[in-house]
């Protein structure tokens, strides 16, 4: 029995479970408030994002929290409070006969605060100073109440998100927060000066000195603890009203436990032995996808699923989850939910059970996945080139004009006479002007985004062309976790299809 069964499975399993025993027994969905047996239970814990709802789905696993105690925020909360996007960690239990009764969710923000810095503006992501903290945000990313182009100095954001060695945050939710709103970060304790009451969280000075304390005081509060705190600024200094210790929650969970985690590589020595959200992870043995095992480093983002054995989880799946630098904005052509396979300007996309889906149409369906979208939806979708297949990172229904399309993506072939280039599979026509102008800058595996009228399935009459600049792919054909020497090219075409796919650390 495979508690990691592909999520579009669900219907299916779900009517069967239920018509025979009232309850849920085999599929890859936890389930709130299931009686036990009185059985020995078995844990199974999760940690990740929420990337879809019904009731949530995360890290591929559909989660009915209905029935749990769920905690905002150190707030008590319903299951309407979990939002996409949102790092969550919930506990679990699995009995004799298979039933699994989710007893707790937990969120907690890594960051709230106005952006002080724009420190670096890419085509893709953006890296921003909020409260002393690196903000990375890739335009993949969930937001809520604010736009990827509106991030800028002065807003003020709260944030979900991963943490990395460096104490920078990968963002996987970003919505707008009240100009007012309290200030708060969830970092480790550097410098701390017991006699001064003040630490750093990164570059921010906290002034502890009349915080209320939980679950640590101010005679046991160390270096490198974990801790939320809450607070404004006044001048240079961070006053903290309450400091919070977090422990990580998946580094204490005990001998046998089933576990699916999604975090950032720290500590990587190899694949045996790196560390994730405060575990030891071993994963030489464990299946790979989303990616190639050597591009596994520090810093990349990853989700593996398995079991606690001693002081280590021994993953039996790892999967890579890069950004999502490839974007599409156009009408769903074909739609396949059995195979994950959606078709947009004729380029084939697959779904996984990693992809986020949102609706951002007037009338959303709060539940949209796979079966929920139709042929002739406009939808704006991010992926990421694998080589055998594009994986598609995150899909959004939008409410568009479908005689209007986007497409980012590699030049794979430049046909000067004829001012046309080829993004992918996808023929531009950029005109006499426009071809003049931006041709004599392209080379093949560029990276473009082009904006236009779609003059047929795999045709588009280019009204802007944009050349930009996406981190590990520009010059490296096959990147590594370094950069390979530039592939010579001996004609006007690339071969994209024939080459391995880039590695994006950020």
């Amino acid at each position: 029995m495979s508690l990691f069964a592909p999520r579009n499975s669900l219907p299916l399993m779900l009517a069967l479970a239920m018509a025979l025993s009232g309850c849920l027994t085999e599929s890859d969905t936890y389930v709130a408030g299931i009686e036990g047996t009185g059985a020995p239970a078995t844990s199974e814990n999760t940690q990740g994002t929420v990337t879809a709802y019904g009731s949530v789905i995360v890290n591929g696993q559909r989660v009915e929290i209905g029935g749990a105690a769920i905690q905002v925020n150190d707030e008590s909360a319903t299951e309407d409070a979990i939002k996409l996007g949102m790092n969550v960690y919930i506990e679990a239990e699995r009995d004799r006969r298979g039933s699994v009764n989710v007893l707790n969710v937990r969120y907690n923000r890594n960051l709230q605060g106005p952006v002080s810095e724009v420190i670096h503006v890419g085509s893709t992501h953006k890296e921003l100073k909020v409260l002393g903290q690196t903000l990375i945000v890739h335009d993949d990313t969930h937001f809520a109440g604010i736009a990827f182009e509106e991030l800028d100095k002065g807003v003020t954001l709260d944030v979900s998100g991963f943490v990395d060695a460096e104490g920078r945050v990968t963002a996987t939710r970003v919505a707008q927060a009240a100009t007012n709103a309290m200030g708060e970060v969830n970092a480790d304790v550097q410098g701390l000066n017991a006699s001064a009451a003040t630490f750093q969280l990164g570059s921010l000075s906290v002034d502890y000195a009349q915080a209320v304390f939980v679950g640590v005081s101010a005679d046991t509060l160390a270096e490198g603890q974990r801790v939320s705190v809450r607070g404004a600024k006044n001048g240079d200094s961070f006053v903290a009203e309450r400091v919070t210790l977090r422990d990580q929650d998946a580094a204490s969970m005990p001998d046998g436990t089933r576990v699916s985690l999604e975090g950032v590589v720290r500590g990587y020595q190899s694949a045996a032995n790196f560390r994730l959200n405060g575990v030891s992870v071993n994963a030489e043995d464990a299946s790979i996808s989303g990616g190639e095992l050597d591009q596994l480093a520090n810093g990349i983002r990853v989700m593996v699923k398995g079991r606690i054995e001693g002081s280590e989880l021994k993953a039996e799946e790892l999967r890579l989850v890069l950004p999502g630098v490839e974007r599409v904005v156009g009408t769903v052509e074909d739609i396949n939910p059995a195979t994950g396979e959606v078709v947009v300007m004729g380029l084939t996309y697959v779904a996984t059970s990693l992809t986020a889906f949102e609706d951002r149409t007037p009338s959303p369906n709060r539940l949209i996945g796979m079966t929920e979208i139709r042929v002739g939806d406009q939808v704006e979708l991010f992926a990421r080139d694998l080589g055998e297949q594009v994986l598609a990172t995150r899909i959004k229904r939008i409410d568009g004009d479908s005689g209007v399309v986007t497409l980012r993506g590699p030049v794979t072939e430049i046909n000067q006479a004829d001012n046309q280039i080829m993004v992918k599979n996808v023929w531009v026509n950029l005109g006499e002007d426009l071809g003049a102008e931006m041709i004599p800058n392209l080379s093949l595996g560029d990276m473009v985004t082009v904006e236009g009228t779609l003059t047929g399935s795999r045709e588009i009459s280019a009204e802007v062309l944009n050349i930009l600049d996406v981190p590990g792919l520009s010059g490296c054909f096959p990147p590594g976790l370094g950069c390979a020497p530039p592939r010579e090219l001996t004609s006007s075409r690339l071969e994209w299809d024939g080459m391995e796919p880039p590695t994006f650390r950020f």
